[in-house]
């Protein structure tokens, strides 16, 4: 069920709600908490599409929001706070199955707009959420047509690897006829 991309079309790709960037970072989340007052307890969340930082940023909010307005309901805070900063203790809530297609949209986009490199790691996190043999097989041509080239057409941790030994054994020889 693998569509094909079109050079041109259009690829709608969510972006973070608060600072609009697209990458693999993005996360569809939510992130509750609770507020209690006496006799009255609520639970809310933060729900959206945030990259790494802002869902860091909103964690944070939440889990703050919780552990000083959680405990204060009777009975109920002293029942849903322990649940809910559980749940911000492992990150929030995430959907995996509406992940693995945020990523693969994302990846999509990227490659429309020439940014394979974005693509691949995009197609890579989307494995964290679901293992698809499509998404590995487009990684595999991918990674097929993007080696790293260098002059010599070694990758550059083989050159740095060459590069070292050659300094050690200069450095030995030096020695030895000194």
């Amino acid at each position: 069920m693998e569509q094909e991309l079109v050079p041109g079309e259009i690829v709608h790709a969510p972006v973070c709600h608060v600072c609009k960037v697209q990458d693999e970072t993005l996360r569809i989340i939510t992130l509750p908490f609770v507020v209690s007052i006496i006799f009255v307890t609520f639970q809310r969340s933060f729900s959206g599409v945030y990259c790494r930082k802002h869902r860091r940023l909103y964690l944070i909010l939440a889990s703050l929001i919780t552990t000083l307005f959680g405990w204060l309901g009777i009975p109920f805070g002293f029942l849903f706070t322990p649940i809910t900063l559980f749940h911000l203790a492992r990150g929030g809530k995430i959907n995996p199955k509406e992940n693995f297609e945020l990523q693969n949209r994302l990846a999509n986009k990227k490659l429309l707009t020439g940014d394979v490199q974005g693509a691949i790691r995009c197609l890579e996190e989307s494995l964290q959420f679901e293992d698809s043999p499509d998404v590995r097989q487009k990684l595999q041509s991918l990674y097929q047509t993007n080696l790293p080239q260098t002059a010599a057409g070694f990758p550059p941790s083989l050159k740095l690897f060459i590069a070292i030994n050659g300094i050690v054994l200069a450095a030995i020889f030096a020695g030895i006829l000194t």
